[in-house]
């Protein structure tokens, strides 16, 4: 499910952000300079919040997913792998986040009772599998993150 191009665009796709970051402060300490320079206190005072607020926004809304996803990526690559087999149960329709990383909840049951049943996260940016209720599956995890899948 996962090959090495995944993990050379996030790695691409992480340091692209990074670099925007900087470029952001870079610009921003621009400003506050030039400011203190012309000796402009309300400038200076702008230019820090206005820095400060950008980072912060640009941090929390860009870098931090795709430093997760990539982080994610990474202990996967490195992680202990688990095998379960079992029979598909359901795989959730809206993603929710985990760790950080958009997820759909697959649920799979390994014995006769409900009390039997397991879930995993499946990668939201990966395609659905096309399977039916009933399906037996093989599932190789990372903890809960499915790293392949084999229909049985």
């Amino acid at each position: 499910m996962y090959t090495d191009n995944d993990f050379k665009k996030s790695n691409a796709a992480f340091t692209s952000r990074v670099l925007i970051t900087i470029f952001i402060l870079a610009a921003g300490l621009g400003c506050v300079v030039t400011a203190m320079v012309i000796r402009s206190r309300w400038f200076a005072g702008i230019a820090s919040a206005l820095t400060a607020c950008l980072t912060y926004a640009h941090i929390s809304l860009k870098v931090m997913p795709h430093y997760h996803y990539k982080r994610l990526l990474g202990d996967m690559r490195e992680g202990l792998t688990r095998d379960t087999d079992g029979w598909f149960v359901s795989l959730a329709t809206e993603p929710r986040k985990s760790d950080g990383v958009p997820v759909r909840d697959f649920i799979i049951r390994i014995g006769e009772t409900e009390e039997d049943e397991r879930l995993f996260y499946w990668d939201d940016d990966k395609p659905a599998p096309e399977l039916q209720p009933g399906d037996r599956v093989n599932i190789k995890s990372y903890g809960n993150y499915i790293k392949e899948l084999a229909v049985i």
